[in-house]
């Protein structure tokens, strides 16, 4: 009687095992003859560099398939982000009409280059002749995109007749910020390093994105009920965001130094230093944010970093541009302006900021 009580839950156990497994195996298969590839999640995107720090690797062809969709990233000789056919590509030694720096913004995060904003401003910039490129390095602070050009400056011999610093209010709220992370084997990013069971779950999940369709739509299904997105749940690390800039003494200061320091490296280059503010998305909308200040007694307001930039811009003497304006009549226009479960500027709203960014970069130049 014992032996048949332990054996039935061992035998439902094996039946759902295998019932599982002939349902995902199944799927598997009508997945892919939907078309569907298996994601390789920007697998050997990242390369160690600086102080526990980290760049783009050379001369990469990678993608990933995320709730919002497939996109893909490829590098240049130099690690900066370019198009697939390498049209856009930067050698040693090169003088660039504008070479553009920023964080996950800039780069492009979730859409393939021709939909990125850099990407698709270097694209018309090239129609015109003019050549733009593209730095930016998601999850950079200031601090390691300065420490980027740099080195581009000093070991790759690059110069730039424009510096163009895509400012998220992070770059402006924390000039100067420097972000450590652990590249991994795999060329991706880690927080820490990991061994034994951690490097053992941390391949068999990779293992389990780059190799079965299943695995990416599974994660895909919850990405895209917005965990993790919502501007009202995920309001308070924004607020230090959007403080009042005129509140305090000498409230400006870091940012105007920032500012000074970007027009000093832009003359190292051989040009002129540009400040762009990039928006969040969680401008347009900010009663989430707004209510949290008010619970903590906090003042905010959605546009504090954008003047807190044009003023150090001002104070520095060199170039501002503004692209809320941009994306207030994307938002007017109908367009949504961030990608499914993702924070990130949609493609359509990245191509339109992209457009922006190059109607005022063709006047400079």
């Amino acid at each position: 009687m014992l032996i048949s009580k332990l054996a039935s839950p061992c035998y439902a156990a094996a039946a759902f095992a295998a019932v599982f497994a002939v349902v995902t195996a199944a799927s598997e298969g009508v997945f892919r003859l939907l078309g569907d590839k298996p994601s390789a999640d920007l697998k050997g995107l990242y390369a160690p560099f600086g102080t526990g720090s980290y760049r783009l690797a050379e001369n990469v062809d990678t993608d990933a398939t995320w709730a919002a969709g497939y996109w893909s990233v490829s590098t240049d000789a130099l690690g900066l982000r370019c198009d697939k056919g390498r049209t856009l590509t930067t050698q040693p030694q090169t003088r660039l009409d504008v070479l553009l720096l920023g964080d996950s913004q800039g780069f492009g995060h979730g859409v393939s280059f021709e939909d990125s904003l850099a990407g698709s401003a270097a694209l018309l910039g090239l129609e015109s002749g003019r050549r733009i490129a593209n730095a930016s390095v998601g999850g950079h602070g200031s601090g390691n995109q300065v420490e980027i050009a740099r080195w581009l400056q000093e070991e790759r011999q690059i110069r730039a007749d424009h510096l163009v610093y895509l400012c998220t209010p992070n770059a402006v709220q924390y000039p100067g910020s420097y972000v450590k992370s652990v590249v991994g084997r795999d060329g991706k990013l880690y927080s820490r390093e990991l061994d034994g069971l951690q490097a053992w779950r941390a391949a068999l999940e990779s293992g389990a994105k780059q190799r079965t369709v299943v695995y990416g739509r599974l994660r895909d299904a919850v990405r895209n009920l917005n965990i993790g997105a919502q501007p009202v749940e995920d309001a308070n690390p924004m607020l230090a965001l959007y403080a009042d800039g005129s509140v305090g003494e000498n409230a400006d200061a870091p940012t105007v130094g920032f500012a000074n320091e970007l027009k000093s490296l832009a003359e190292r280059l051989g040009g002129r230093a540009h400040l762009v503010y990039v928006p969040l998305t969680v401008e347009f909308d900010f009663a989430g944010i707004a209510a949290e200040a008010a619970q903590s007694g906090q003042q905010v307001e959605p546009d504090a970093a954008a003047k807190k930039l044009e003023r150090a811009a001002q104070e520095a003497g060199i170039g501002f541009f503004n692209l809320k304006p941009t994306l207030k009549q994307a938002v007017m226009d109908g367009l949504n302006l961030r990608l499914k479960g993702d924070f990130h500027y949609s493609r359509e709203v990245s191509k339109r900021a992209g457009q922006a960014l190059w109607t005022y970069l063709s006047a400079q130049l």
